[in-house]
C-alpha cells in the first residue's frame, strides 16, 4: 500500500509532523529518521498505558534539550496513514525530555520508500 503526501503539517523548523496512532491512541510525532528508535514522550507513553514501574531508564538519548534517560519498549501496533506495523522497537524518554514524540528509524526503516522531492515527503510500505 502506498501512502503519499503525508506532509500536511510542518513545524517552525521545517520538520514533518505526522498524525500517528500508537496502540490505538492518536498522537503527533516528528519524523526523524536519524533517531534509531521511535521515541515517545513520557506523557504519550502514559496515554497508551505503559507502566513506568518496570521500565529501566538506563539508555541515554540526545535531545534538543541535551541528554536524557530513556527506557526500551516494544510498541504493539503503530500506524501512519494506511501503513501499520506491529512490534515496533521504541523508547520512552523521561518526563520533560521531549516536546514531541519522534517517528524514528525503527518505523521509517521498514518502509519501501522514504523520500523528499520538492519539499514533498513520500512514504511507501510495508516491506
Amino acid at each position: 500500500a502506498e501512502v503519499r503526501d503525508l506532509t500536511p503539517v510542518r513545524d517552525g523548523t521545517g520538520r514533518y509532523v505526522f498524525d500517528t496512532t500508537v496502540n490505538g491512541v492518536p498522537m503527533a510525532m516528528i519524523c526523524d529518521d536519524d533517531v534509531p528508535l521511535v521515541t515517545l514522550r513520557a506523557e504519550d507513553a502514559l496515554r497508551i498505558g505503559i507502566s513506568f514501574g518496570r521500565l529501566d531508564f538506563s539508555t541515554k538519548i540526545k535531545t534538543d534539550k541535551g541528554f536524557a534517560d530513556a527506557a526500551g519498549i516494544t510498541i504493539s501496533t503503530m500506524t501512519v496513514g494506511s501503513i501499520t506495523y506491529k512490534l515496533v522497537p521504541g523508547l520512552v524518554a523521561r518526563a520533560g525530555a521531549l516536546d514531541t514524540s519522534l517517528l524514528g528509524h525503527s518505523f521509517v526503516g521498514r518502509l519501501t520508500t522514504y523520500r523528499i522531492d520538492n519539499d514533498r515527503l513520500t512514504l511507501s510500505g510495508p516491506r
